[in-house]
């Protein structure tokens, strides 16, 4: 109860600012707004394809909300790159929920399996 009630005041008082405040289980998150693991990724794969690298796969997994950007991300790269193949990126959400990943893990634990 008192994580809910601190998640709200930080939305009332960050609501000038360009955040976002995340709560789950356990932990509070207070995201830039236009700092997020979707602009990271594109940008990782944006310079690799510059410089002359040609990613062999690409692979991103996450188990929250915020990690839909960068799945997001990872299919709007893919739309302009010639160098990838689709079939070499993956996209995986940890536990069973509605996600723009296309596979998922049921535990934390099958991520290095």
């Amino acid at each position: 109860i008192q994580a809910l009630q601190l998640a709200r005041d930080l939305e009332a008082a960050l609501a000038p600012h360009d955040v976002e405040v995340v709560h789950r289980e356990g932990m509070i998150e207070v995201v830039p707004g236009r700092l997020h693991k979707g602009n990271v990724v594109k940008s990782v794969l944006t310079n690799l394809t510059k410089n002359g690298a040609k990613p062999d796969f690409v692979l991103t997994v996450g188990d929250s909300p915020v990690d839909e950007k960068m799945y997001s991300s990872v299919y709007s790269y893919l739309a302009d790159a010639e160098q990838l193949p689709l079939d070499r990126a993956f996209t995986v959400t940890v536990g069973k929920k509605a996600s723009r990943a296309l596979f998922y893990l049921n535990d934390h634990k099958h991520v290095g399996d």
